[in-house]
């Protein structure tokens, strides 16, 4: 099943690599690019994506003010921020990011990362069945078990 990817980040190497690297990846992921974070909020807006990469520090707002507008539109978009100035004593600040990449990032991490985050979402997203029985016991006339698989 595809997912979709958006990059978000006003450096357009930064902003090209991490595109890159993300296509290379995996064929199912389709991947946008946004260097302007207003761009990218009209394309969540038209189209929600499964996941935003998104800059801490560009010139028209943050990068977890953008996170939060998505939040708001689409709540289950995952959202990762990635810095390289943030320091780690503001980390907790950024609530509305899942996960926070740390600028300059690898490859490896990076494809990681979106891999362990669409395996939670799917694994969240699977629905459990409760199976519920009654028992008899010689302390309690009747009790339930829950058996959740």
């Amino acid at each position: 099943m595809k997912k979709s990817i958006f990059v978000v980040d006003d450096q357009g190497p930064v902003l090209e690599v991490a595109m890159l690297l993300l296509r290379c990846c995996d064929p199912d992921w389709e991947v946008r690019g946004f260097q302007e974070p207003l761009g990218a909020l009209e394309a969540v807006r038209s189209q929600a994506p499964d996941l935003v990469l998104c800059d801490q520090l560009m010139p028209q707002m943050l990068g977890s003010q953008l996170l939060e507008q998505i939040r708001e539109i689409s709540p289950p978009t995952i959202r990762i921020i990635m810095s390289g100035h943030v320091p780690l004593n503001q980390l907790t600040l950024i609530t509305t990011a899942h996960q926070y990449l740390a600028k300059p990032f690898d490859a490896a991490r990076l494809r990681e990362s979106v891999r362990r985050s669409f395996a939670a979402q799917s694994s969240a997203a699977r629905p459990r069945a409760a199976n519920i029985a009654s028992h008899r016991d010689s302390r309690n006339e009747n009790f339930l078990s829950f058996d959740i698989q």
